[in-house]
């Protein structure tokens, strides 16, 4: 080990229990544009290491409860495979 790696330590980089946005969506049946605008609205806690390096997120158990109140009492969020474009056959 070289007296630089001492003053620098490396990045921390995704943890164990941290999950990536395609994750969440995934998880709560969503798209990424929603988990995004939960980002954005602090809705959930998400970290990036700069500007071009993906989230982190960090869900408790109080927080994946409130996030499936809200996609499942949500008019606006549409989730599961029916996704169909418009006009699209089904």
């Amino acid at each position: 080990m070289d007296s630089l790696s001492l003053w620098n330590p490396p990045p921390v980089f995704k943890k164990p229990e941290e999950l990536t946005v395609q994750q969440v969506a995934q998880l709560f049946g969503v798209s990424d544009h929603v988990v995004y605008y939960w980002i954005q609205n602090a809705i959930v806690q998400a970290r990036k290491l700069n500007a071009g390096s993906p989230y982190w997120i960090t869900l408790s158990e109080m927080d994946q409860q409130k996030l499936r109140d809200w996609v499942r009492n949500s008019n606006r969020i549409h989730t599961g495979s029916s996704t169909h474009p418009e006009g699209g056959a089904l």
